[in-house]
């Protein structure tokens, strides 16, 4: 065998190495989370999709189940099609199916990774050796898999948006740089290569998530510090120059045209949340800090599915924290941009990682923090650890120099693998993410709906007053409390009959098993109640009137409306409350339209559960004006106009709708009902 050849096969041996390792890695660290159950967004953006329940691959189905989800810029199509073809080869929505995909593309995104990595190494700035660069790489492709900030991305079904942007970023990236540094070397072709990464990124990427238009941030961080020493600055700083720009116009061609037809998207945003820009903008300050120390230190109990136990910033000192976070992140943003700065691979990290949360960290209203935004950003500050690490490495003895590396990526593939465990089930990922955030109005209320699905009132209502007591201002906990009063009262309601009597006194306090606090027993209307003295009808009412109305309170509102569509409904003593609260919501100024559609459609059906046609048909066009393209909404409205006797308004609309294209889905989802107006207008036409 030449030198030569034995050259390409060590090499080809330790990109082996590194694979199976990796592939092993990702096995061993995820898999008692791959059976978990869907969770949270999983259900709104996969199974209740209809289009993404898969049965056949012909063009049409294909193209329905792509743009079945209307997030983002172009509905997320290649995310939701991959979601649609994970249905049909698993033959149903099975959650390990879904969630070994997840944990397949999060491989291919390690592998890309060490790639990244490996080119990253040879720039002008880095240039190291290249038996050094393919270790260093592979050390950080599992560091970066391994890491148990990059869970949440994994398990959590609908971040696979995330990871297939991240795909396409990565894959971008790797193909600039490469291009980038055949530039260096006075290659032809080279800035086609660069412009082909470029497009990659920007156009394929955002079919997965926005985040993908963060490429050219990227770049410019791998331009401004990591080839600022090269040699032939004049000819190749003036191509990536061209082609950098490129992909910002482009990635700023696509974010326009999506703003010109939603003018509102940022203040919309902000219209369901109790913080406004000013105050998310001071937040995320803090909250970049506790990121850098998730990825620094990732406690297994400072991570988890919430943090919405970070509280917003209300100024600049309030808490003082806020002013410190700002004048910290300055400090390093100005180093990381100083060029004769020691240090250009920590450099280098500050600005990728910065350029990672410019979209999700900035202007629009989201929740303040999430793991899964750290994708790719946390790249940066493990790539630069992994140098440190190899640095270290070399100036130690032999085995002491490879054990220090293989013991940090073994401890974060343990910390990964342990909280994979509590993804196993509901149950356990709720008790988990409550045990370690209990200040987290999010996951105790998240707690208190397992209990309720398993039955369990007493802690169910346990855990809603500690999101009370936790977030007071928000509609939702008191919605949910009154309900599981109500659930809870009607089971009790024969006991305290025999116990009590008629003739009792109109209230009095009870403590129950299970509760911590005493409730109020009261006789109303003849019957006895529940109440807790933190939640008033009235209180709740002001509530609804000057709060944002929020995802929470939706759902509160649907699961009151399920439980009132109960037959023999549970929480019927709530009949006419439930009304009033839909109707003070839907007058509420600051709703969103599309939050209004969803409420106004609630109150419909429980006015036609009433008899009340005229409301319900009048609630149910607001709602299918908020939301055109939700047909069973159209054939609502088309109902309620048969209802009222208004048989030739119905039969027009049911004529407009059949001459609109529907997902085939959705379709076939409402096809019975369908058949039965066209057949029932038939016979309101027909001739006595």
């Amino acid at each position: 065998m030449t030198p030569f050849a034995a050259r390409l096969m060590r090499i080809a041996h330790r990109r082996v190495g590194a694979l199976l390792a990796t592939v092993l890695l990702a096995i061993v660290a995820y898999l008692p989370g791959v059976g978990g159950p869907f969770v949270l967004d999983d259900e709104e953006n996969i199974t209740s999709l209809p289009a993404l329940a898969l049965e056949q691959l012909d063009t049409r189905a294909l193209l329905d189940a792509a743009f079945a989800n209307d997030e983002g810029i172009w509905g997320r199509p290649l995310a939701s099609l991959t979601f649609a073809l994970n249905h049909y080869f698993a033959g149903g929505f099975e959650t390990s199916f879904f969630k070994a995909t997840n944990v397949a593309i999060h491989f291919i995104n390690a592998w890309l990774v060490y790639g990244l990595a490996a080119v990253l190494l040879a720039t002008p700035a880095l240039a190291t050796a290249r038996h050094h660069r393919h270790f260093i790489a592979a050390l950080a492709a599992l560091l970066w898999a391994a890491h148990p900030l990059q869970l949440t991305g994994v398990l959590y079904v609908v971040q696979r948006m995330t990871s297939l942007a991240a795909l396409f970023t990565l894959a971008g990236l790797l193909i600039y740089v490469h291009g980038r540094n055949q530039v260096e070397a006075g290659k032809p072709g080279a800035s086609w290569t660069m412009f082909g990464g470029a497009l990659l990124a920007t156009l394929l990427g955002p079919t997965a998530k926005e985040t993908a238009l963060l490429f050219p941030l990227y770049a410019l961080a791998i331009e401004l510090v990591l080839f600022r020493s090269s040699l032939l600055r004049a000819v190749s700083r003036r191509r990536a120059v061209v082609v950098i720009g490129t992909a910002f116009v482009l990635c700023a061609a696509i974010v326009a045209s999506y703003l010109s037809f939603n003018p509102n998207l940022i203040a919309n945003s902000y219209g369901t949340r109790s913080f406004d820009l000013q105050m998310r903008l001071l937040s995320e300050a803090r909250v970049m800090w506790h990121y850098a120390a998730w990825l620094l230190l990732p406690y297994p109990s400072s991570l988890g599915l919430f943090h919405d136990d970070i509280l917003p910033s209300n100024g600049w000192t309030d808490p003082p924290t806020t002013l410190i976070a700002v004048l910290a992140l300055i400090a390093v943003l100005l180093y990381a941009l100083h060029p004769q700065a020691r240090f250009p691979v920590l450099r280098f990290a500050v600005l990728w990682f910065l350029a990672g949360h410019a979209l999700e960290g900035t202007l629009l209203g989201l929740e303040l923090a999430f793991e899964h935004r750290n994708y790719v950003p946390s790249f940066g500050p493990l790539f630069a650890a992994s140098i440190g690490l190899a640095r270290l490495g070399y100036r130690l003895p032999r085995p002491l120099g490879l054990a220090v590396p293989v013991v940090v990526v073994l401890t974060l593939a343990f910390v990964t693998w342990s909280r994979a465990h509590s993804w196993a089930d509901l149950s356990t990922l709720a008790e988990t993410t409550v045990r370690h955030h209990p200040d987290s109005p999010r996951a105790n209320h998240f707690m208190a709906r397992v209990r309720l699905r398993d039955g369990d009132l007493a802690s169910a209502i346990r855990y809603t007053l500690a999101g009370l007591k936790l977030r007071p201002s928000e509609p939702g906990f008191h919605i949910d409390l009154q309900t599981l009063l109500a659930l809870l009262g009607n089971e009790l309601h024969a006991a305290f009959e025999a116990e009590l009597g008629a003739e009792s006194p109109a209230a009095r306090r009870l403590r129950l098993p299970g509760l911590t606090e005493e409730l109020d027993l009261v006789r109303e209307a003849g019957e006895w109640r529940l109440r807790h003295a933190s939640s008033t009808f009235g209180g709740l009412e002001v509530l609804l009137r000057t709060q944002p109305i929020t995802a929470h309170t939706l759902l509160s509102l649907d699961t009151l409306r399920r439980c009132l569509l109960t037959v023999p409904t549970p929480c019927a003593s709530l009949a006419d409350a439930a009304l009033r609260w839909h109707e003070i919501a839907l007058s509420n100024p600051g709703i969103v339209p599309t939050y209004a559609g969803i409420v106004a459609a609630s109150a419909a059906a429980l006015f036609a559960d009433r008899g009340d046609y005229a409301q319900a048909y009048g609630h149910m066009v607001r709602a299918a004006r908020a939301h055109p393209r939700a047909l069973g909404y159209r054939l609502r409205v088309i109902e309620y106009l048969a209802l009222l006797g208004r048989s030739d308004e119905a039969q027009r609309e049911l004529d407009a709708l059949a001459a609109e294209r529907w997902p085939q889905a959705e379709t076939d989802r409402y096809r019975q009902q369908i058949e039965a107006l066209r057949d029932e207008l038939g016979r309101s036409a027909a001739p006595s």
